[in-house]
């Protein structure tokens, strides 16, 4: 596998880095993310999405969906895109059921880096063809790799779909990182076919073994 993959212009994809008081290994995974991000200069867009069950009801976190807001609803001049978003239910923020682990949710965030709250397919494409078609490359992390990482709205299954069937003019590659994901039991993954390792922490999605005429 080419090494070259992960020097390109990459959006890191955060899907429900919940909260686990009792897990040191939750927040250990969350500082992983946390530093990964920060230090990779190709990163250039993070966002972070929570879901509360049904794929439509996500939870409002300052920063990320004010920047998301401005983008999907207010100037956004395809009705489309506009009635999609209105179409969530934005559940109001509760610090003490909070859905996303202020680890996460604080986090420090580059000056040439944005920070928003992507949550379907449709909104990902949207943001990677013309807010920053730049994107090459999609990094997924969070909580669980076998459940919510590949079957949420904006999760890898779907997600390599859509690549296959050209909804994105320049994202080509979905990848991972082994410490920045958790499993179901709070362990990091062993990667299976469709995922392939390129070296001991990050894994590619090969797009060929997750084929749409199978």
């Amino acid at each position: 596998m080419n090494f070259d993959l992960l020097t390109r212009p990459s959006l890191v994809l955060l899907i429900d880095c919940w909260p686990t008081p009792t897990s040191n290994t939750t927040d250990k995974t969350w500082h992983n993310v946390v530093e990964f991000c920060y230090s990779n200069p190709y990163i250039q867009t993070i966002s972070a999405v929570s879901y509360d069950g049904y794929r439509y009801d996500v939870t409002i976190e300052e920063p990320w969906w004010s920047q998301s807001d401005y983008l999907f609803n207010q100037t956004t001049k395809w009705d489309f895109m506009r009635e999609d978003w209105r179409h969530f239910n934005f559940l109001e923020y509760n610090p003490a059921r909070p859905h996303t682990s202020p680890i996460i949710r604080d986090m420090a965030i580059r000056p040439d880096q944005t920070q928003l709250m992507i949550a379907n397919t449709l909104q990902l494409a949207y943001y990677c063809n013309y807010i920053n078609p730049a994107i090459e490359n999609i990094i997924i992390m969070g909580y669980a790799w076998d459940h919510c990482l590949k079957t949420r709205a904006i999760g890898w299954c779907d997600l390599s779909y859509a690549i296959q069937y050209g909804m994105f003019q320049n994202v080509k590659n979905i990848l991972t990182k082994k410490d920045c994901v958790l499993t179901v039991d709070y362990k990091h993954p062993n990667f299976q076919s469709p995922w392939f390792p390129i070296n001991d922490q990050f894994a590619y999605l090969d797009h060929s073994k997750h084929n749409i005429n199978t």
